[in-house]
């Protein structure tokens, strides 16, 4: 599913809402029509809002912990730090955090 060509945009408008009425025309309810075959840009569309809005926001200190005690694949000894080019913050995160795992 390509971004270029229209696949995935085709995906994320998979369904339309439609409101159904009872038989004294009042509306009682709204379904979901599938239009496309295939919605699964709307899916994750609609799972990563859900975890961005019940998910504490994430712990990057204890992330980088981990992975810096995690062992890098392929390498026996760890690779010296480079000399920080700038003054760190409560923000900041490692120049090298992503070192080997690229």
């Amino acid at each position: 599913m390509g971004c270029g060509n229209g696949h995935f945009l085709a995906a994320y408008c998979a369904e339309h809402p439609e409101v159904r009425y009872n038989k004294s025309k009042v509306a009682t309810h709204t379904i979901w029509v599938q239009d496309r075959e295939r919605n699964e840009a709307l899916d994750t569309a609609v799972l990563c809002l859900a975890a961005y809005r019940i998910l504490p926001p994430p712990n990057l200190r204890h992330i980088l912990d981990l992975l810096a005690k995690t062992p890098v694949p392929g390498s026996d000894a760890p690779a010296a730090k480079p000399a920080r080019t700038r003054p760190p913050s409560d923000l900041d995160v490692p120049d090298d955090w992503l070192e080997g795992r690229r």
